[in-house]
């Protein structure tokens, strides 16, 4: 019907009191047979990942042990599922990739990767997804955004919404979150090792985190091609990113992520060449899905008050 194509890691893994403590639908299993016996449950609804935060919030909430990680991670294979792993510190990473995780979502951010890690992500043919926007996602505001003028965001969003991200007292209000240093360090972190991944040859994925009120679906893709070129990638690179690394590592290749012969006819019509400024990326003339051209117009554009 011209809609995205979702697939889902269903309800994801933490554990009791730890990271997203205020989510109530992940699951939090305390010991290695209650992790295997929740992927199974995840496996009978048909979800097509797995995911698992591994994160202790700079040392404030409980981490996930590498003994129920590793149970989790080795329950999903037998079933014939990935599994991917927010991570944030490279040790961590290293772990969960010695247990067979497939990708990692969001970057290494408290030090630069090393050969050991990029090893280990060749042995798996582990994909990175780098979520540079994600990793930015206050940056941009409190350094000024330079993208709410882009003619796509009105077709999609209300315009309160967008007056709201706009105005100087959002920016005022993230430019006063107290870590906004550790933010930036972060950042510059995240950007130096996806140069790393992608001169090691290891896949990256597109990944936005987006879907809160200023993290804007649709916009956020586009800036994160942006961002992997100003990290060191080359717009092309940036391109199969975007396309068919993720294709590949769902598994759905032989139809979606790149065009060809028996493929489904999935492709966007630029007025401009992405390859000599990824930024033409966004200056669309047409979408086409299943060979038929979208209505962009007749998108609706949810216009209830919050």
């Amino acid at each position: 019907t011209g809609g995205a194509r979702l697939y889902t890691a269903g309800f994801g893994f933490s554990i009791k009191d730890g990271w997203i403590s205020a989510n109530p639908d992940l699951h939090r299993p305390t010991t290695p047979e209650e992790a295997r016996q929740m992927v199974q449950e995840e496996v009978q609804k048909g979800s097509d990942l797995i995911k698992i935060w591994v994160d202790d919030g700079r040392g404030t909430v409980p981490k996930v042990s590498p003994e129920i990680s590793g149970a989790i991670i080795d329950e999903a294979h037998k079933n014939g599922i990935k599994v991917l792993a927010h991570v944030y510190y490279l040790e961590d990473a290293k772990e969960l990739l010695r247990r067979g995780l497939d990708g990692l979502a969001h970057s290494v951010r408290d030090k630069e990767v090393d050969e050991e890690f990029l090893e280990l992500a060749k042995q798996n043919d582990a994909i990175q997804i780098t979520t540079l926007v994600g990793h930015s996602a206050v940056l941009v505001y409190v350094d000024g955004a330079d993208f709410l003028d882009d003619p796509g965001l009105p077709l999609l969003f209300p315009a309160h919404v967008l007056e709201t991200a706009a105005s100087s007292e959002h920016q005022k209000r993230l430019s006063g979150d107290p870590t906004i240093q550790h933010l930036r360090r972060e950042y510059q972190m995240a950007l130096t090792n996806a140069a790393h991944f992608a001169v090691a040859g290891i896949p990256i994925g597109v990944g936005t985190d987006s879907g809160g009120p200023d993290r804007f679906q649709g916009l956020w893709e586009h800036r994160e091609m942006e961002l992997l070129v100003q990290a060191g990638l080359t717009p092309m690179q940036a391109i199969q990113a975007a396309t068919i690394n993720g294709a590949r590592f769902l598994g759905v290749d032989d139809r979606y992520g790149s065009l060809g012969p028996d493929r489904t006819a999935d492709f966007i019509i630029l007025n401009a060449n992405p390859l000599d400024d990824i930024r033409n990326s966004r200056n669309i003339d047409s979408v086409w899905m299943n060979g038929n051209p979208v209505d962009r117009s007749a998108l609706p554009v949810d216009t209830t008050p919050r």
